[in-house]
Parts: structure tokens; sequence; C-alpha cells
């Protein structure tokens, strides 16, 4: 009997030691970032890095369903797009202000976010305004413009150049509705000042009410450009590493897209910017899902 006591504590104790020492030669990688709906992946290293971009422009468009004169906004802001392709991109925030949908609205376009996002930069704004890469030029205050001003700050922005290149891929499966995106950001050029990235999502061909210029109200009317969801957090996702020449970050994210939306029209916008002083937007790119 004390033999076969022995013996069951020998294999016990073996058992126990191949146990240990299989779980401590596992190679444990790096904490990932959990941010928004989830980055699947998160790695950084130094490389050659690829030739730069030209500059590409965001317009964050602060916009409601009844203010009178931001279909206006809307059409100035497809004219650029259209008159500077694949350099200029817009996208609809409907904060809370003008923005309550009517009784016969077929949707609601308000999301907390934008209004959070307008408290952040641009707090009592009017609307139709514009941030235009988040940028406060000469001689203003504000980062968001009145329409008349756009034409010109776009022209402006469009002889930039930036120090970091920004790349998207879209994977959607139709079946279990999953989104990844995948994000890679390269630094060009030396970078000093603290950046962060932002991912947006937005959709196109949203049909509801708005009230038109000539005070009456198109029930029909057809909204493109509009934020349907902040991915990262509103202010961005720090990007801690020395932004020296080769810095290169690759980032997954995997969320699923809700019902309402319309993958055909959904499109991904992902940008990087300065965070503190200057809440610049250096580079951004934009990918359709489908």
């Amino acid at each position: 009997m004390k033999n076969k006591i022995i013996h069951f504590f020998s294999i016990l104790f073996l058992v126990t030691t191949v146990i240990f020492l299989s779980n401590a030669c596992k190679e444990i990688g790096p904490a990932i970032d959990l941010t928004g709906s989830g980055a699947a992946q998160d790695t950084t290293f130094v490389t050659t890095p690829d030739a730069a971009q030209a500059k590409v422009i965001l317009l964050e468009e602060f916009t409601g369903v009844r203010c009178i004169n931001c279909a206006n906004g809307h059409v100035a802001a497809a004219s650029l797009k259209a008159a500077n392709p694949g350099r200029v991109y817009a996208i609809a925030l409907h904060s809370f202000n003008l923005d309550e949908p009517y009784l016969y609205s077929f949707i609601d376009l308000t999301l907390d976010k934008a209004e959070q996002i307008q408290q952040a930069y641009a707090a009592g704004t009017s609307k139709p305004s514009s941030m235009i890469d988040r940028v406060i030029f000469p001689g203003e205050s504000s980062p968001a413009y009145l329409l008349a001003k756009w034409p010109g700050y776009v022209s402006t922005r469009l002889a930039a150049t930036t120090p970091v290149n920004v790349e998207l891929t879209n994977n959607y499966n139709n079946a279990t509705r999953e989104l990844e995106i995948k994000l890679k950001i390269q630094y060009t050029a030396l970078v000093t000042d603290q950046n962060s990235f932002t991912i947006y999502l937005a959709e196109n061909n949203l049909i509801t009410a708005q009230l038109m210029p000539t005070g009456d109200v198109d029930t029909n009317y057809v909204h493109n450009d509009v934020m349907r969801e902040i991915i990262t957090p509103n202010g961005g996702s720090s990007l801690p590493e020395a932004a020296v020449v080769g810095r290169t970050y690759l980032k997954t994210f995997k969320i699923t897209i809700p019902e309402d939306f319309d993958p055909s029209e959904l499109e991904v916008i992902a940008f990087v910017h300065k965070t503190g002083a200057s809440n610049e937007i250096l580079q951004t790119a934009v990918k359709k899902i489908l």
C-alpha cells in the first residue's frame, strides 16, 4: 500500500512539472489595446518608409435637419469633394442643435458622439459650419468656419504636405456582419508633437426629412456622409512611440455592423491628428466597406 501511494505522488509531481514547464515556455505577447469596439492587433516597428502620400483633407461638417441653410452646406461639401477627387472628404456631424427629427422623419440622424465632438472642438458654432482638418487658420479663433470660407481654406490645405501615410483595408463578412478594419500608419518625416488616430464610420443615401433654404421640408431628402459611429474614443487613440521616419503602426479592429446600417453604403474614415495645443489633422484615408 505504501509503495502505491509513493507511486501516485511521483506521477502527480511529474505531470505538474510538465504542465508548469509547458506554460513557462509559452511566449507572452504585448498587451492588446482593446480600444473602441476592439483592436484585435496592435503592432509597431521602424522600417524604410513608402513614398509620401498627397495631402488628403477632411471636412467635419456640423449640420442639422432643422437648419435652414444646412442643405446648402451639403451641396458645398459635395462640390468640394467632386472638384478634388480623392483629396477632399467630408463627414456630416448631426449634433443636437437644430437636429431634432420631425414627426414624419424616417430616421433620427442625431448622434451623441457628434455632439461631443462639437463641444470638444467647436462649442457654440453656428450651422452649417465645418472644421477643415481642425486647423485654426491665421486670424481665426475657432477651427469651425461658416460656408463662405470653406473653398478658400480647402485650397490652402491642398497645398500642404503631410508627414504621415494612412492606409485602410476593409474585410466584411456578410453572413456574420463582422467588419475587420486594417489600418496602416507610417511616418515619412519626423514628428515631435503627440499624435493620435481616430476612426469614423459614415453612411450614404440615408433618406429622411430636411428643412430646405426655401422654408419647405423635403421629406425624402437624401443625406450623405452621415456619421454613424466612432470606433475609437472620441478624442482618438494615442500613438505613444516616437514618430521617427519609418515608424509604422499596424492596427486591426473588428466590429459588428448593426442591422439598421446598410453595409453597401458604409465608409470607414481614419485620420491621424495632433493632440494638445493643436488638433490639426495630418492625414486622412477613406475606404468603402463593399
